[in-house]
């Protein structure tokens, strides 16, 4: 509990008025969620001109242009709001492509891994101006995370980060090695039950074979589902083989943004394996 107010602590100190004086004014666009946050934990989000479709936080980044999601960039829209520099992640290769041949200048941010997340708080802080509050940031970040590391939990852990809902267990997608939710788990002492890298689509078959202490359904936010019912279906499931499982559900906003909310979300993981004790 006390270490719940310690990362609250951290949170109002990040989002607080800790900003450097600078002349120079930047037309920023964000192309993913992840990197939205990081800009505005820098407090340089006065600077974003325009941001991705699902780039809801925090509430300020809601009233920002949006200029589409992954699947729908609108090339024409950003090249409308005349960006000095527009961050985006390695998957946008194609976006990246398109826009440099338009002379403007892209900076891709990598946000696979916690140390990628924690390194590019000092990359786009440079390019912003905003070195000091970067170092503030990442020093802030690494002292919850040695809060963490402190705790070894020994248990094995599937991550569910996506799969149909409400009827039955189908298309399943969990988290695998050389990932920011494998990452989590080692942090906080515990084991990845999966061997696979990235992640992978598990059939009902490999996961009855794995071997696993619980599952943590990873839910967003605004998906519509009823918590109940879920943690039924995944009972019925389990109970037709025999079987009994642990089965947990975080529904938050963080839960698929590698940004500088991923110490909430490894927060809310340890919480729940401590539970299933």
């Amino acid at each position: 509990m006390k270490f719940k107010y310690f990362l609250i602590s951290w949170l109002i100190i990040t989002i607080s008025l800790f900003s450097e004086v600078t002349n120079k004014k930047e037309r920023v666009i964000s192309l993913a969620p992840s990197i939205t946050e990081v800009i505005f934990a820098l407090n340089a989000g006065s600077d974003l001109v325009g941001v991705s479709t699902y780039s809801n936080y925090p509430k300020k980044a809601q009233e920002i242009t949006k200029v589409g999601s992954f699947l729908d960039t609108n090339i024409e829209q950003i090249i409308n709001l005349e960006p000095s520099v527009v961050f985006l992640l390695p998957s946008h290769q194609k976006v990246k492509n398109m826009l440099q041949k338009m002379e403007i200048n892209c900076v891709t941010i990598n946000h696979q891994r916690i140390d990628s997340i924690l390194s590019s708080f000092e990359k786009i802080g440079k390019i912003l101006n905003k070195q000091k509050r970067a170092t503030f940031v990442q020093d802030s970040l690494n002292k919850v995370l040695a809060k963490l590391r402190s705790t070894k939990l020994n248990k094995k852990v599937i991550l569910c980060i996506g799969r149909d809902y409400g009827k039955k267990i189908n298309n399943l997608f969990a988290a695998g090695k050389k990932t920011f939710y494998d990452d989590i788990l080692e942090l906080i002492g515990a084991k990845n039950a999966l061997e696979n890298n990235s992640y992978p689509q598990l059939n009902l078959e490999a996961l009855l074979d794995l071997d696993y202490d619980l599952i943590i359904d990873l839910v967003a936010s605004n998906t519509n589902l009823d918590q109940n019912q879920e943690l039924k279906i995944w009972n019925d499931f389990y109970s037709k083989f025999g079987l009994k499982k642990k089965i947990f559900i975080i529904q938050e906003s963080f839960v698929s943004i590698p940004g500088p909310r991923v110490l909430e979300l490894a927060l809310a993981i340890k919480e729940k394996i401590l539970e299933s004790n």
